[in-house]
């Protein structure tokens, strides 16, 4: 079921040498978007009424990103694929219009290391 970022971004906060770019792929629910779409959420974007439920896993997550974005120059992106449905019960595994967008994930994340490489 994945892994809370919450620990990792913790750590980074407080470390004296910090990573120049985090990149997050998430899933996400957004109304206007197809299922297994990739795209990229603005973490200043996020609607401050959504960040308890966001897909990052809560508030936390998110005004943690905020304040390393706002207090280093860590280039930040958070790339979510579109979910069919949030389920009653969750369960491990992703659905099939998720498991169809990972290469396009993948290759997202690619072209973003590529630009922002030296």
């Amino acid at each position: 079921m994945g892994i809370s970022i919450r620990d990792f971004l913790f750590d980074i906060l407080l470390a004296p040498e910090k990573p120049k770019q985090i990149i997050i792929v998430d899933s996400a629910q957004e109304p206007d978007a197809c299922p297994g779409e990739v795209f990229e959420i603005d973490i200043n974007e996020i609607n401050p009424k959504k960040t308890s439920d966001f897909s990052l896993h809560q508030f936390p997550t998110t005004n943690m990103l905020k304040e390393l974005k706002t207090a280093t120059d860590m280039d930040i992106r958070v790339l979510v694929g579109q979910v069919d449905s949030i389920p009653d019960e969750v369960s491990p595994g992703l659905s099939p219009a998720l498991t169809a967008a990972i290469p396009r994930a993948s290759q997202r994340v690619l072209e973003i290391i590529v630009k922002e490489a030296p």
